[in-house]
């Protein structure tokens, strides 16, 4: 049987300079998802090697400030890529001016401008994760008469820590005069059959679009979910090495998902992390400056209801510190009922204030208990 990293590919092409494309291995177990691959980089052979070489992984910030992002409200629609009364051509090229090019020292992909006033870009964590030198990114400043793209090069940095798990980055150019932002839709909202656009930077072939339609809205696994409770977008739409941290639009011109994986050895099995997983990332990154681990250390069983069971708790873990018991029926999340064990993750993930109540039923009462990060991470 195929090795499961063998399969696990990320889109991301090699930097002009080597010309050969760079493979990447994405840093989770992949127990669940065998015969998928990132959509990062490939070596030319096909084969799979580490993600860096001795000394070339980039380093991050243990305990990075908290990011600064600009409200939504605040930020011009009419400068967005789902601005009123733009013509199909002017809003395909908002999705295009949209998207950087982003290139490190050991390769390239691509990310989405998210904060016009700010320059926040949102990447993929495998697009940035080798090479230890500067990142810069490339932008498009406006279309010749011909077609052409009229390119500037500006830097980036990296803005709180990256997820590996989540596989998301944020970035901050040191410019983007003039670029229209991305506003981040609900992806919840998808549904089988809804048309979307990729815009990314397929080996190294800059700005390309291509279009499909949403295969899956809520695909999960165990793997690519466990720590977030997000699902993954499937999607026919062609990606290839160099799409990764681009953006998947809906036909309205909002950003529903980050290109990311694809399945290898198959024809448009393809896959995006959620915008709402974005949001929710980011709404940690605000928080805290990075995602810190939150797992309750519990094995559950789902039930009909869509409520879940306790069935193992870990003598070490959070759930037992806070009093989870084996056998309690756990039925919400800060006051908002769930319906199987990705929405208890989610509603712990997505957490920002870092007080998280767990409602649980044991003996025909209800009961609350509370879980307080803050005061474990100040400990």
């Amino acid at each position: 049987m195929e090795s499961v990293k063998s399969l696990f590919r990320s889109l991301g092409t090699a930097t002009a300079a080597s010309l050969r494309l760079l493979s990447l291995i994405f840093a989770v177990t992949l127990l669940a998802v065998a015969g998928t691959v990132l959509v990062g980089g490939l070596n030319s052979d096909g084969t799979d090697t580490p993600s860096a070489e001795a000394g070339e992984a980039r380093v991050y910030p243990e305990n990075p400030p908290p990011v600064v992002f600009t409200p939504t409200s605040q930020l011009n629609i009419a400068e967005s890529t789902i601005a009123p009364g733009l013509t199909d051509v002017e809003r395909r090229h908002r999705l295009l001016r949209s998207v950087v090019y982003v290139e490190t020292s050991r390769g390239s992909g691509s990310g989405v401008l998210i904060d016009n006033q700010r320059c926040i870009v949102i990447t993929n964590e495998h697009v940035v994760a080798t090479g230890t030198g500067d990142i810069k990114a490339h932008v498009i400043t406006r279309f010749r008469a011909n077609g052409e793209n009229v390119v500037r090069t500006v830097d980036a940095e990296i803005l709180g820590r990256p997820s590996v798990d989540d596989d998301l980055a944020i970035l901050r150019l040191s410019e983007c005069n003039n670029l229209p932002w991305a506003p981040l839709g609900n992806s919840d909202l998808l549904e089988s059959g809804d048309t979307v656009t990729a815009v990314g930077h397929p080996h190294g072939f800059g700005w390309s679009m291509t279009e499909g339609v949403v295969s899956h809205s809520a695909r999960f696994w165990d793997d690519m979910s466990a720590k977030s409770g997000f699902p993954l977008v499937q999607i026919d739409t062609p990606l290839n090495p160099g799409n990764s941290g681009g953006g998947l639009f809906n036909e309205e011109g909002y950003l529903v998902g980050i290109n990311s994986m694809k399945r290898l050895y198959a024809e448009n099995l393809n896959f995006a992390r959620s915008s709402n997983l974005v949001t929710a990332y980011m709404g940690r990154l605000a928080a805290e400056g990075r995602v810190h681990d939150r797992t309750l250390g519990i094995i559950v069983n789902n039930n009909d209801d869509g409520s879940i069971t306790v069935q193992e708790v870990a003598t070490d873990g959070r759930g037992n510190h806070v009093g989870l018991r084996e056998g309690d029926p756990f039925i919400a999340v800060n006051g908002q009922r769930i319906d199987g064990a990705p929405s208890m993750t989610r509603g712990i993930y997505a957490d920002t204030d870092g007080i998280v109540e767990l409602t649980v039923v044991r003996n025909g009462a209800v009961y609350t208990l509370t879980l307080d990060y803050n005061q474990e991470r100040r400990s």
